[in-house]
């Protein structure tokens, strides 16, 4: 479902992530959601939690996040009227400063840069950032005048078909021209914003088969003022990133069967050292929505299943859900926001 797969993480979807791969307002813990407030637009000051509300018209809104991974009130960032194929879709952000896109058909059109929860600059963006089926594009806010950007990636696991490398263009948000170009980087998979605005994190895939996920690859760091790259680490078989966790380590999951009831389950695995060792976790029906900017916290979305008990396509539209906040240090975890009906969660931004 490409509206969930969206709101969760604008490029994360496209491989199943802080920055590669991709969806309403909520009061914070034990309180149901309620109206946005209106005001300046959120402040991230260890990222931003968007929710995305269906209904007459999409609402988007954005919780910043606190130190301590708690997520506050949320404040309305744009309402629109919106279909299936066309909408509107938070990208990226960094602190004061949100990427959002209106997409057709799921590939974005245009791009908005909004400042304080004002609409500071827009450019014609054919095809930057999206994708539908196996190809797609992604798209990371480095600053308030950059965006970084990928060609078109993706490749069928069966078939082979689709590009084997793929280039980074670092794009001007004020007149939309091509200010560098990196790349190509062969077997190029996703690409995640970091602290720095002049450093992304490459995830180097290597396609699938149909008969196995895809890998193991390689995670590196590039950077923007001189072309070069540092390998972190290597990449388990099916690994999924998500975010940094520290200036040399990634967080993503492998997913893995369930012993009896046929259920997945999926497991946190960080690449590369420094500060990015986590606790003993896993989940199985929550989908994750992104991590706080600082890398200790894991944000995952639950929502109920529909009275039939089925769990293709679920829209939630006729369910509440909750946002749970996992501590990666030790693998606590507690309820960061309840859900209205037809809200979803993500992405979570820097």
């Amino acid at each position: 479902m490409v509206r969930r797969a969206i709101a969760l993480s604008f490029g994360l979807v496209l491989l199943g992530g802080c920055g590669s791969a991709a969806e309403s307002p909520s009061e914070p813990t034990g309180t149901s959601a309620s109206a946005p407030e209106s005001s300046t637009g959120p402040v991230g000051g260890n990222g931003t939690v968007y929710t995305s509300t269906w209904g007459s018209e999409l609402t988007i809104a954005g919780h910043p996040v606190n130190g301590d991974g708690s997520v506050g009130p949320g404040t309305e960032l744009l309402s629109q009227e919106a279909s299936d194929a066309d909408f509107a879709a938070v990208i990226d952000g960094v602190g004061a400063d949100t990427l959002s896109a209106n997409l057709t058909n799921y590939w974005s059109t245009e791009l908005l840069l909004h400042t304080d929860g004002q609409v500071v600059s827009e450019v014609p963006a054919p095809d930057w950032c999206g994708g539908e089926g196996l190809t797609y594009a992604v798209c990371t806010l480095l600053d308030d005048t950059r965006v970084a950007r990928t060609t078109s990636l993706g490749r069928d696991p069966v078939l082979g078909d689709g590009p084997e490398a793929g280039s980074i263009l670092v794009s001007s948000l004020k007149d939309g021209s091509t200010l560098a170009e990196f790349g190509p980087f062969d077997d190029l998979s996703m690409v995640l914003g970091t602290a720095s605005p002049d450093e992304l994190i490459l995830v180097i895939t290597p396609p699938g088969t149909i008969d196995g996920p895809s890998g193991p690859g390689s995670v590196l760091r590039l950077d923007l003022t001189d072309a070069s790259t540092t390998e972190l680490g290597e990449s388990p078989t099916g690994w999924v990133p998500l975010c940094p966790t520290g200036s040399d380590s990634v967080l993503g999951y492998t997913i893995s069967d369930g012993a009896t009831d046929g259920t997945t389950i999926s497991t946190p695995v960080v690449v590369g050292g420094g500060s990015g060792t986590v606790a003993a976790v896993s989940w199985s029906d929550e989908q994750p929505a992104g991590c706080s900017a600082d890398g200790r916290f894991l944000y995952l979305e639950q929502i109920p299943l529909p009275p039939d008990g089925t769990t293709e396509d679920r829209e939630p539209a006729n369910t509440s859900g909750v946002l749970e906040r996992v501590t990666l240090s030790d693998g606590s975890r507690d309820q960061a926001l309840v859900l209205d009906q037809g809200t979803l969660a993500g992405p979570v931004t820097r």
